[in-house]
């Protein structure tokens, strides 16, 4: 009976305060290891199609918590030493396009950002991931009922998210992907409007149509 009374208070001297201290150390690595990050930077500058200049600025971090980088893009149009804000972004990828479309410029920075300087001059952000929001935010597909009977889809089947798969440029077509389970379920086909206020619906392919995804640009 004592050895057993021995052996629990052994038991709570010892091991519960070396379990405690792992847990408490564990939960302190993994608090600093976002605190104690080292950043890096990136910069990339593109030449636009009329002669002007985008620089695309990121800062990144590289440890264990890391969300991704955040991007900044700035234009300077052919001759002139003003630059305009293109926009803002958090996001991993860090290889950028500049087409030209309708007579615009667009920035294509990875799969979720497309920026277009419209007709008015400021430039507008395109979020693409948000299927459920497009019409809201210039993708314009028809709405979410229409999208699902051009797909086949069921009217309550649920919408994935979408990411833009590559830019056509003779063609001049944004072409997004809708995936489901890391399967493509779905590509659209998208013109910009002439003001450049918007990204006009003009084809969908069905997963059997639709080609393997390529990289933007």
């Amino acid at each position: 009976m004592k050895s057993r009374l021995l052996v629990t208070i052994v038991l709570a001297v010892v091991v519960v305060p070396l379990l405690v201290a792992g847990l408490g150390y564990y939960y302190l690595f993994a608090t600093l290891a976002g605190t104690f990050s080292v950043p890096a930077l990136y910069s990339a500058r593109l030449t636009a199609p009329d002669g002007g200049r985008i620089l695309v600025e990121g800062v990144g971090v590289t440890g264990w918590r890391a969300r991704g980088s955040r991007w900044r893009a700035r234009y300077a149009p052919p001759g002139s030493e003003r630059s305009e804000d293109v926009g803002s972004w958090i996001g991993g990828h860090d290889e950028f396009a500049i087409v030209s479309a309708a007579g615009h410029l667009v920035l294509i920075a990875g799969p979720d950002q497309v920026f277009v300087r419209t007709e008015k001059g400021p430039w507008k952000s395109f979020p693409v991931p948000f299927v459920d929001e497009w019409e809201r935010l210039g993708l314009r597909a028809g709405g979410p009922d229409r999208l699902r009977a051009e797909l086949g889809w069921a009217r309550d089947a649920p919408l994935p998210r979408a990411a833009v798969s590559y830019y056509s440029a003779p063609r001049e077509e944004l072409v997004v992907n809708l995936t489901r389970f890391g399967a493509v379920a779905g590509r659209l086909s998208f013109q910009l409007s002439p003001d450049g206020e918007g990204f006009d619906l003009i084809r969908v392919q069905t997963p059997s149509t639709a080609r393997p995804a390529t990289s933007a640009g």
